[in-house]
């Protein structure tokens, strides 16, 4: 069997493809690092195989995706406590003395992958920790090494790929040395990101995207702020200004002097979950308290004689019961403790579910066979318009500040955790306000007079005052983080309108994706 090989090159690949397969060192440098990888993979897999705590750890790690791969920087995580001990304190115990210093000098950047090999199903996220004969491998010159319980195990030509999970040690190439000096960040310290579009550590994601809806949906209001601010340019009829006249009536013919309006409210209405997102939410299989995560039963084909299945008895084949629990985690400068809201959505109402259909006809001596093949990456996410909209309140900028943020989990049953996350906000300057009345559209600074006149919605030292906001937030430490987003007041709510249908603007994790109402 042909297989493909592991890599931490640049380029993300979800598939096998071994790290530093063209990597060109002098001879001496080789023998060293060599025995650097192959020293630290059989000082790693003994404990390993002895500590479930250490299986643990390493998968637990390698989901964080710090540099948006399933890899774990033996620098970032060497001072990082199991149980009573240091991950490099644990590992001493199955190394000669002064063993990992040797090899933090020969690798700085010595690197473990957890697994990932897509067209076999093996996800990091299915790793069972309860196996304690995981192997750990490194590649030679000519060869992939295993090592188990502390010894070598087997090899496999590089031609070859295991259809298990492994971890992997090589040199993270994604990552370098830093030896500046006060690095405010301690996850980073040490060494730095080659490129910020590896940088995994970020709060926030900021794709937009755009989905149509009713108007119904999105409401009146935010539909007539579409009227007046339409625009793509900085005019004073630009998109960015809608809120303006949704929450204080300003209009392109009005454009000072807005009175607050406090019937409308914020609210997530959409959400839409890509199907990649399927086996880092499908995690939870243990049914705990009644509750687990759907996960994929059945692969088909699929025979039935006679009738044939029904949608929904194919459906209950395919994947097993319970539903996906959304937690939507609401982040404002006026609140010092996070609001919560869950949405529950099952496979069928998140995916369009692909698969055919054939049928051989019955005969005199057989009735007729109906198979059914399902085509998983095939599959297409849907737009869910939810029944109860997530209320994230009215935006009210003379006392909040001039973004939102929006965390999204999925929810597991485990020990929940209580933790103060700082985030740094802009408030509108307190002279865009006289009492509660808002002076002029946007962020200018200028007196408006209708007409053609440039209006700006670019925060600078000027028109916004800076904060830093702590707040309490909660969660599950099994909990899947789907990400968070940043939310712009000046951000359209309603992109453009296809016939009567509203398009509204998207936000995006990369994992859920969702719309706003304002209504």
């Amino acid at each position: 069997m042909s297989w493909l090989l592991f890599s931490c090159s640049d380029e993300v690949n979800d598939d096998f493809i071994y790290p530093n397969a063209n990597q060109v060192l002098s001879e001496n440098t080789v023998m060293e690092r060599d025995s650097a990888f192959s020293e630290f993979a059989q000082i790693l897999s003994a404990a390993v195989y002895d500590r479930k705590d250490v299986r643990e750890f390493l998968k637990n790690e390698a989901l964080k995706k710090f540099d948006k791969n399933y890899d774990v920087l033996y620098l970032a995580v060497k001072d990082e406590k199991i149980g009573d001990k240091t991950f490099k304190e644990v590992l001493s115990d199955y190394a000669p003395e002064g063993a990992l210093d040797e090899i933090e000098k020969a690798v700085p950047l010595i690197n473990i992958y957890l697994t990932r090999t897509a067209f076999l199903e093996i996800f990091p996220e299915d790793l069972d920790v309860d196996d304690q004969y995981t192997p750990v491998a490194f590649v030679a010159d000519d060869s992939v090494n295993f090592f188990s319980e502390g010894r070598f195990a087997f090899a496999m030509s590089k031609g070859e790929v295991p259809g298990f999970h492994v971890f992997v040690v090589g040199e993270n190439q994604r990552v370098e040395v830093d030896s500046q000096e006060g690095n405010k960040n301690l996850s980073l310290r040490g060494f730095r990101f080659k490129d910020e579009s590896f940088d995994g550590t970020k709060e926030v994601s900021s794709t937009l995207k755009s989905v149509t809806v009713s108007s119904a949906n999105v409401g009146k209001r935010a539909i007539d702020a579409y009227k007046y601010f339409y625009s793509d340019d900085a005019s004073i009829h630009q998109k960015g200004l809608q809120r303006d006249y949704i929450y204080y009536g300003l209009t392109p013919g009005k454009a000072t002097n807005g009175y607050p309006v406090r019937s409308v409210s914020e609210y997530i209405g959409t959400i839409r979950v890509p199907l990649n997102s399927l086996y880092k939410m499908s995690d939870q299989r243990q049914v705990l308290d009644g509750y687990a995560d759907p996960y994929i039963v059945g692969k088909g084909p699929f025979e039935k004689r006679g009738g044939g299945y029904t949608y929904d008895e194919l459906v209950s084949k395919v994947w097993s019961e319970g539903a996906f629990v959304f937690k939507f985690e609401v982040i404002t400068s006026d609140q010092q403790v996070a609001t919560y809201s869950y949405i529950p959505l099952t496979p069928e109402d998140l995916w369009v579910f692909s698969y055919t259909h054939t049928r051989k006809h019955s005969t005199w001596f057989h009735r007729s066979r109906h198979t059914y093949t399902i085509h998983f990456d095939k599959f297409e996410p849907k737009t869910v318009v939810l029944k109860a909209p997530v209320n994230m309140g009215k935006w009210n900028i003379k006392e909040e500040a001039l973004h939102r943020y929006v965390r999204v989990f999925e929810e597991d049953k485990g020990i929940e955790v209580t933790a103060t996350r700082t985030y740094d906000m802009e408030k509108i300057s307190s002279e865009s306000f006289t009492g509660d009345i808002k002076n002029q559209l946007g962020l200018t600074g200028d007196e408006l007079s209708g007409g053609s006149v440039s209006v700006t919605v670019k925060t600078d030292d000027k028109n916004t005052e800076k904060e830093t906001v702590f707040v309490t937030e909660k969660w599950t430490e099994t909990s899947d983080d789907l990400g968070c987003v940043k939310i712009y007041y000046y951000d359209p709510v309603i992109e453009s309108m296809s016939g009567s249908s509203p398009v509204v603007k998207t936000y995006s994790t990369g994992l859920v994706e969702f719309g706003i109402f304002v209504k």
